[in-house]
């Protein structure tokens, strides 16, 4: 890989993601690590978050994942339920991992149900051992109280590793012109540290943009204790869009082959979730 190549892919980001002015639908899903480490995870080495908040992590991963998944609980008063499956393919090419994600999503308020269906298809390609670039094709099929429709959209992310125990992220959320404001454009800074062999730590800056009373900056972040197989998690968010504070806490057990993690959050506007998901290596 030459440099003149790095120069062309960082421009043309930076381009699509700062030119373009709407959006159509926000982050779909936070991984384990992350929603354990009060949603902080863009920096971190997870399938499920590379595939869902960063997919520019797609291109530091090193097995085939399959996973399953099932988030539920009360946000702000409303019951919320996620359901869903990923697949992470890195044999067909080094150069362009891929991830194909599917999550159904459905929430009751008080005037009826609303129901998402969530098809993204994810591409990393790490062009140095320091520096991975990732883009993440979205559609969603919507349907509420007398409304139905369609979206499509993009996510764009970098990933900087200048030590292999530091990981920097940026990522953009919506950057295509859609004409469908029903979630804001967001973009986020994360990073992840590695202390070894004692703690993981996590921290994430997101602004996004949907109206006045909406706009701002969410804080999260957390720490991982490492116990061999299993990670014990701990975290905290502080988001300035919903006027809300999180407390979370969960593990993560990752096998040879198989892995399994829980996390739970506990909001400060009667909001309690539940996350538990299954992973399969090979």
């Amino acid at each position: 890989m030459t440099n003149n190549k790095y120069f062309i892919w960082l421009p043309l980001y930076l381009i699509v993601s700062l030119c373009v002015v709407k959006n159509a639908f926000g982050q779909t899903y936070t991984g384990p690590y992350a929603s354990g480490m009060g949603g902080a995870g863009r920096a971190v080495l997870g399938a499920l978050e590379a595939a869902y908040m960063n997919p520019a992590q797609l291109g530091y991963m090193s097995q085939n994942h399959i996973y399953g998944f099932l988030e539920d609980g009360e946000i702000r008063g409303q019951d919320e339920r996620k359901i869903g499956v990923m697949g992470l393919d890195t044999t067909t090419s080094d150069l362009f991992p891929g991830a194909i994600t599917y999550t159904d999503v459905s929430v009751k308020t008080s005037a009826g149900t609303v129901k998402t269906k969530n098809y993204e298809f994810s591409l990393g390609r790490r062009e140095y051992d320091q520096l991975s670039f990732g883009i993440t094709l979205k559609r969603q099929e919507w349907s509420e109280p007398g409304d139905s429709g369609a979206d499509h959209d993009i996510n764009l992310g970098i990933t900087f590793v200048p030590i292999k125990e530091l990981g920097l992220a940026f990522v953009t959320y919506n950057v295509l012109e859609s004409g469908d404001e029903r979630a804001p454009r967001k973009y986020a800074l994360g990073t992840h540290y590695i202390w070894e062999p004692f703690m993981k730590v996590s921290f994430d800056l997101a602004y996004q943009e949907l109206n006045s009373e909406n706009s701002g900056m969410d804080v999260m972040g957390g720490v991982a204790l490492p116990f061999g197989y299993v990670d014990l998690l701990f975290g905290f968010s502080s988001l300035a869009t919903t006027n809300e504070e999180f407390f979370t806490t969960g593990f993560v057990w990752n096998g040879p082959r198989l892995s399994l993690a829980y996390s739970y959050q506990n909001g400060s506007k009667e909001s309690v979730i539940h996350n538990i998901d299954f992973g399969v290596f090979f």
